[in-house]
C-alpha cells in the first residue's frame, strides 16, 4: 500500500472515531429516559440536574449530590448525630437515605414536590435551597431542566 492510501485511510479512521466519540458524549449527557428505550424497566427521568453547587461548609458526615434516575431529583445521605435542616418548611432529616424534588411555584420560591405528582417544568428552573447541619448554614443551588426529549 502506498503511503498515500496509509494517510487517507487513517484520516478516514480518524474522522469516523472523532464523529462517534462525539455520539457518544452527546448520547451520555442525555437523562436516562431519553436513552433508555426499554419500557420494562431502568431510570425514565426525561429531565436532569445542571450547575450543582453547595456554598458553605458542610459535614463529612452529611453528602448531598444530584440523583438523576426516575426525577430529578437530591440524594441526601445522612450519617450526622446532629440535626440536617432544609428551610422549606423545616425539615428535619433524621433519615440515613432522603430523596427530595424540588419545583418552583408561582412566586419563584423552592417547594418540595412528591414523587408521585412530579412533572419536569416547563422551562429551566433555578433551585436555591438553604439548610444548616448543627446551626452551621449551607446553600445549595442547580438547574432543573425542561424535558429534554419527548
Amino acid at each position: 500500500m502506498s503511503k498515500i492510501k496509509i494517510i487517507i485511510y487513517c484520516a478516514f479512521v480518524g474522522i469516523l472515531m472523532y464523529l462517534g466519540a462525539t455520539y457518544a458524549l452527546d448520547y451520555l449527557r442525555l437523562p436516562p429516559g431519553c436513552r433508555n428505550k426499554n419500557a420494562f424497566g431502568g431510570c425514565l427521568a426525561k429531565n436532569t440536574i445542571e450547575r450543582f453547587d453547595i456554598e458553605g461548609s458542610i459535614p463529612t458526615c452529611l453528602t448531598i449530590r444530584p440523583h438523576i434516575c426516575n426525577i430529578a431529583q437530591l440524594e441526601i445521605e445522612n450519617l450526622c448525630k446532629p440535626e440536617v435542616k432544609i428551610e422549606i418548611n423545616s425539615i428535619a432529616i433524621t433519615e440515613k437515605y432522603t430523596y427530595l424534588s424540588f419545583s418552583l411555584n408561582e412566586e419563584g420560591e423552592a417547594i418540595i414536590q412528591k414523587g408521585a405528582d412530579y412533572t419536569p417544568p416547563k422551562q429551566n428552573e433555578d433551585i436555591i435551597i438553604n439548610g444548616s447541619v448543627d446551626a452551621v448554614p449551607f446553600r445549595v443551588g442547580y438547574v432543573v431542566t425542561k424535558a429534554l426529549c419527548e
